[in-house]
């Protein structure tokens, strides 16, 4: 894949069975990226474009294979670029790893509604988990207090249909997993 007449990277693209489905998978060649985590390329060369959780905003319903390409694929390897360059990802365009990654999207998921605590990210997620649609007499994930009806029920149903319920409980196991361990610590 070209980014410019000059620089380009030789690439894999696995398109799975359920396409469109699920999620193609990019791999990566040894020689161009280093297979490194900090790379953001798991040891067996397959490369690691966003949170799980993301891939529906950058590649929404309906999208192609050419929408892949140019929304996730062409940004790592511009990434990719800067890294062999300068030695570190270019400012703001780095996820953590792990939980603090998935934190991290679900900031960004929630920034409309300013500033959230870590409490507000799993009540959302838990609410996203679930495989139907939350009542409007629930409380409202957001701690107003306030029946989901009258508060955020648009905002949550937009990011249930962005973000799949099988991703968003992979996602509450894994903070539940890292809530468990902050409360177990002395």
């Amino acid at each position: 894949m070209w980014l410019d007449p000059e620089l380009g990277f030789s690439i894999d693209l696995e398109v799975p069975g359920n396409y469109p489905r699920g999620i193609p998978k990019l791999w990566c060649r040894r020689a161009e990226v280093p297979w490194e985590i900090d790379r953001h390329v798991y040891p067996n060369g397959l490369a690691c474009l966003c949170v799980s959780s993301e891939y529906r905003k950058y590649w929404p319903p309906g999208s192609d294979l050419t929408d892949f390409l140019s929304m996730l694929v062409r940004p790592f390897l511009v990434g990719q670029a800067y890294y062999q360059d300068h030695g570190r990802w270019p400012p703001g365009r780095e996820r953590s790893h792990g939980v603090e990654g998935i934190i991290e999207a679900y900031q960004d998921f929630l920034a409309p509604l300013g500033a959230v605590t870590p409490r507000v990210i799993e009540s959302f997620v838990r609410l996203l988990a679930r495989p139907k649609d939350p009542k409007g007499h629930e409380p409202c994930p957001c701690g107003s207090g306030k029946k989901l009806r009258d508060c955020h029920r648009a905002f949550l149903m937009a990011l249930r249909r962005a973000i799949d319920p099988d991703t968003a409980k992979e996602d509450w196991a894994l903070l539940g997993r890292e809530r468990e361990l902050r409360h177990s610590r002395p």
